[in-house]
């Protein structure tokens, strides 16, 4: 577990090469009851797919951003995984779209995008790649102080998180934290 010095705790994947044993549903529901104990919010980064840990994890959740870039094969790909879960009878309400690097000059508009999904598109995070990439790189956080579109649109969709369920936004108890869960094939 990695501790941040603002209260975030992040559970990284393994920094292995090898085999990553895959998790069971049932150990997935397990640590994910145990993490709601000490977390307020738990934010769970699920590899691509439907096995059995993702499942767990998505009977589990009170929101599911399925995240795509404006292109084709992503977008038809966010289709595809939308009907999937319409055969899981996952609730449509609580599956929601974002698209990442999104321009308005982009090929693929966000209405575009919408009508081949056939849902809304809950949030589009503006394309910020240079600066992202620096952050990465350098191993700084974008500030949330920036004045970026970018900055404003993820601090928009935090506000909203903590809005949530209670119509305001509520400061966790000292206690608690904010944990972001990246298990590896979960």
């Amino acid at each position: 577990m990695v501790n941040h010095r603002r209260g975030l705790d992040v559970l990284p994947s393994p920094n292995t090469f090898d085999v990553v044993p895959a998790i069971s549903e049932k150990d997935a529901e397990y640590t994910i009851e145990f993490l709601k104990t000490i977390y307020d919010y738990i934010v769970i980064d699920c590899a691509p797919g439907l096995m059995e840990a993702n499942l767990a994890a998505l009977a589990q959740s009170d929101d599911v951003f399925l995240v795509a870039t404006p292109d084709v094969p992503s977008v038809r790909n966010l289709a595809r995984y939308l009907e999937h879960l319409g055969r899981f009878n996952y609730p449509p309400d609580h599956a929601k779209v974002v698209i990442n690097r999104y321009s308005k000059k982009g090929d693929i508009s966000k209405e575009r995008v919408e009508k081949i999904l056939k849902a809304h598109v809950r949030i589009a995070v503006p394309n910020s790649y240079a600066e992202v990439i620096e952050a990465v790189n350098t191993g700084t956080p974008i500030s949330p102080d920036k004045s970026w579109e970018f900055v404003q649109v993820l601090r928009r969709w935090v506000e909203s998180l903590a809005h949530h369920g209670t119509g305001h936004a509520t400061r966790p108890e000292p206690q608690k934290r904010f944990g972001i869960l990246k298990l590896g094939s979960l």
